[in-house]
């Protein structure tokens, strides 16, 4: 995602190089191979899985779309995520921290009272278990936990040590544990939902030495656990690059997707053996038919609607897509309401 003019003068230079590799589209494969090494994991080699994707269901398609409104002039939204029931949505704001909500139902949402000490950037969100919103800070470096019924900040959790991050994106694995990207830095974070409320992020999975190689600009930006919980699927929007990261400790591997490519890979939601990613630069919404094991995909037709504004990330609910439009490329004179774009697939 272009962010290079929110977060301000803090991150500028090494944002305005990002959002230049972004719009150029990605780079030229490299060598994957090597040893992995990483925090309070086994180590082990990379491995080649060619297990061939089953035959893929019929390509999906919008019947209809519509728009939910959010107030506010410089809202700028970026993160989505359903609370349990897959009836109660929650998007963030990168400008401010500020958290909407409402159902699926909803025409407008509504802001998120927030505790004192609450958000002040807020980019990717998840929930969890006992009612956790969690909501990553960007370049803050601080990870909080919110609760999602009245916004009482339960935790700030900030990354270890000194130096550029952007906290990007958060999963949340079924015991409640909170596992966030770094665009910036080389490491996968954690925290524990038993954590103190101000212990800082566990440096869970250090990314030297593996198959996902840092380069100039944004890196690991989406993440989401697959439905069987054993592995995370990460996507690095300045290669277009998918991997995936058992979680048993075998090393990353990326995920073969042949000629196929993800530029400026963004939010995704995985439904079954079928994703759907945001690719940011292009406005439009991939579609990757997935192997049973998650090791190969096919990347089919994207998905595009006239309601999008550069889009960032989505979440699926039932038949219904909901897609979160930034407007990050019209900073200067955004078209009000900012919204997002709830699309019924067929």
């Amino acid at each position: 995602m272009d962010i290079s003019r929110i977060f301000q003068p803090r991150t500028l230079p090494l944002l305005l190089a990002s959002a230049a590799l972004l719009v150029s589209g990605c780079g030229d494969d490299d060598d994957n191979g090597g040893d992995t090494t990483t925090s309070e994991r086994d180590n082990g080699a990379a491995t080649t899985d060619t297990t061939e994707t089953d035959a893929a269901p019929a390509a999906p398609s919008i019947a209809s779309s519509r728009v939910i409104e959010l107030p506010g002039a410089r809202v700028f939204p970026e993160g989505i995520a359903l609370d349990e029931s897959g009836s109660r949505m929650f998007v963030s704001s990168t400008t401010d921290g500020r958290v909407f909500t409402g159902t699926l139902e909803s025409e407008r949402l509504a802001p998120l009272a927030v505790g004192t000490n609450g958000p002040t950037a807020a980019i990717g969100l998840a929930t969890g278990p006992d009612n956790a919103l969690w909501v990553a800070g960007g370049d803050t470096g601080t990870l909080w936990r919110l609760d999602q019924s009245g916004g009482d900040v339960a935790g700030a959790h900030k990354v270890p040590g000194t130096g550029p991050t952007f906290l990007n994106d958060v999963a949340v694995a079924e015991d409640g544990t909170a596992y966030v990207t770094d665009s910036m830095r080389p490491v996968i974070y954690r925290i524990t939902p038993d954590a103190a409320a101000s212990a800082p992020l566990e440096a869970w999975l250090t990314l030297d030495d593996t198959a996902i190689k840092y380069t100039e600009g944004f890196n690991l930006n989406g993440i989401e656990f697959t439905p069987d919980d054993e592995q995370l699927l990460v996507v690095q929007g300045n290669t277009g690059k998918l991997f995936r990261i058992p979680m048993d400790g075998d090393a990353p591997a990326e995920v073969d997707l042949g000629d196929g490519k993800l530029p400026s890979g963004d939010g995704m939601e995985i439904d079954g053996q079928r994703m759907f990613i945001v690719l940011g630069d292009s406005g439009e919404v991939g579609v990757v038919d997935l192997a049973d094991d998650f090791s190969s995909g096919t990347v089919g037709a994207p998905l595009t609607d006239p309601s999008f504004a550069r889009p960032t990330t989505l979440e699926k609910a039932g038949d219904q897509l909901l897609v979160v439009n930034s407007q990050f490329n019209a900073m200067d004179s955004p078209k009000l309401p900012f919204t997002v774009s709830a699309l019924a697939l067929e």
